[in-house]
């Protein structure tokens, strides 16, 4: 063989951080007439490793080769021979480990590719082999072991990647808006909700069924396991109930509230503070419809309300300003990135509110500490 003839080791460095090994003109490079390019097993495994660990440009760029490698070697018992990527430069996968010798530690990794050099040294006699590196540290112990050691030119080095920048850190954006509806992800600046519902039907109802009810329990006596009807009194303070009811539900509104996270991480310990203007009363629940007179039993026991069985996705307080004014105070545990929460709640709004309302948003986040501060601007359509 002649002595132009160069046997080069490329470490992990160069296959991750300089052009693609079959782009490079191996030749101009090592000014040889034949190049034989030798990955050796230690830098095939790092390689390997590189694909699941260290930043995700890397992790791509590993995988890239990984993938040029599989299309050359993709024939059946193609890795047991020289592939040739150009004329007079060709790739040989080395699958034999290195045998201990010259007092290598192989727990390290940059031993293991100099026992790996020292013997194919030792079988390419009358060939130059050199390794190429674009470490410092593994030049030095490569040369420590006499063995020669080239860069490659920074001609065929790969730009210096972002990575190596200090990235700016990933924080939570919330924006906050009311919905038109839950359904909707998309926050609106405004919505229009309408307040008020009629119970006149249910009254009718209950007129027709009291006039119906039987005067009194005393004209007749019922076992002691026996329901005893709804009586006149019974209907009359149902009546009166729905009535009450109608009058306070013409003046709840129910707000639905929308935080979004646009940002890059999720928001911790979200607390959301609803301000509202005097003469307004915030509530988690709305006016409950009453309920229609039964039958009676002494054996009856009461179901459990399935309310005290749910665990709310916040929690909720009611405050008072030093004006005297409500506002409703939620506290989230975590909003995700892109995660819309929606936090429903009913304001009993004063007469004077009869085409519209504002009422201040302010979220604050605990983890990274951020404040978010929006006015919200409601119409009312009654």
């Amino acid at each position: 063989m002649s002595d132009d003839e160069v046997v080069v080791v490329p470490d992990t460095h160069v296959l991750l951080h300089g052009r693609a090994f079959d782009q490079i003109p191996w030749l101009e490079v090592l000014e040889a007439q034949r190049v034989v390019l030798v990955l050796v097993p230690q830098v095939m495994k790092e390689l390997d490793e590189k694909k699941n660990g260290g930043s995700e440009k890397l992790q791509k760029r590993a995988k890239a080769v990984s993938a040029l490698l599989k299309r050359m070697f993709s024939t059946p018992g193609a890795t047991r021979k020289a592939k040739e990527l150009t004329q007079g430069v060709s790739l040989v996968l080395r699958s034999t480990h290195p045998r201990p010798s010259h007092g290598l530690d192989y727990s390290n990794g940059d031993d293991r590719i100099v026992g790996s050099v020292l013997e194919l040294r030792d079988e390419c006699v009358g060939k130059r082999v050199v390794v190429m590196t674009m470490d410092f540290f593994a030049k030095v112990k490569m040369e420590s072991h006499d063995i020669d050691v080239i860069e490659l030119p920074e001609a065929h080095r790969l730009a210096p990647d972002d990575e190596k920048k200090p990235s700016p850190p990933k924080v939570p954006n919330l924006d906050v808006g009311l919905l038109s509806d839950t359904d909707d992800k998309t926050l609106t600046p405004h919505a229009e909700l309408m307040v008020g519902l009629s119970t006149d039907d249910l009254i009718a109802i209950a007129d027709g069924k009291l006039l119906e009810a039987q005067p009194s329990n005393s004209e007749r006596r019922y076992r002691f396991d026996e329901p005893s009807p709804p009586t006149v009194r019974d209907y009359q303070k149902y009546i009166d109930e729905l009535n009450e009811y109608a009058n306070n539900n013409a003046h709840v509104l129910k707000l639905d509230v929308g935080i979004l996270n646009s940002g890059g991480a999720p928001a911790v310990d979200v607390r959301i503070d609803v301000g509202f203007e005097w003469g307004m009363v915030v509530m988690q629940h709305p006016p409950v419809l009453p309920a229609e007179p039964r039958p009676r039993s002494l054996l009856a026991i009461p179901a459990r309300s399935a309310l005290l069985l749910e665990r709310p996705e916040f929690s909720f307080e009611v405050k008072l300003d030093g004006e005297g004014c409500h506002y409703g105070r939620f506290e989230i545990d975590r909003i995700y990135q892109s995660e819309v929460k929606v936090i429903t709640f009913y304001v009993h709004c004063s007469d004077e509110a009869r085409s519209g309302l504002s009422l201040e948003v302010e979220v604050l986040v605990g983890s990274p500490p951020s404040r978010t501060t929006k006015m919200l601007n409601v119409r009312l359509s009654r």
